[in-house]
């Protein structure tokens, strides 16, 4: 398994939705694009590398948030990735996800908490 960047960033506005909102447009400005995924409970950049960059609507309700702000290691094989994580002693990992756009990404733990995922473009066979 080999880490060749960041694939994603989330952030969550947990103050409420008018300042989820305010935070949308903040960063429609300062990146210059539209969402391309946009509702209540996130909003979806992508950016000209592919990058993507979500804000995420804390107060929202959902159990779609996210925990603080969470960055996504894109990997070329989440398995052996998870693999890796188990051998160094982390054990707090959640399930494999899949989006409709092909990409894939599992969230884990450190000790204190603080959330991570790995994340590929590549489907992953579940």
């Amino acid at each position: 398994m080999k880490v060749t960047g960041i694939g994603w960033l989330g952030y969550e506005v947990r103050t409420g939705e008018s300042d989820y909102l305010k935070a949308v447009d903040l960063f429609k400005s300062f990146f210059g694009i539209e969402p391309s995924e946009f509702d209540r409970e996130s909003a979806l950049f992508v950016l000209p590398n592919g990058d993507e960059f979500e804000v995420k609507n804390g107060a929202s309700g959902s159990d779609n948030a996210c925990n603080r702000e969470v960055a996504g290691f894109l990997v070329d094989d989440i398995p052996s990735g998870i693999k890796r994580l188990n051998n160094i002693g982390v054990s707090d990992i959640d399930s494999l996800e899949c989006g409709s756009d092909g990409s894939c990404w599992q969230h884990f733990r450190l000790p204190d908490g603080t959330e991570f995922e790995l994340k590929s473009y590549s489907r992953v066979k579940q």
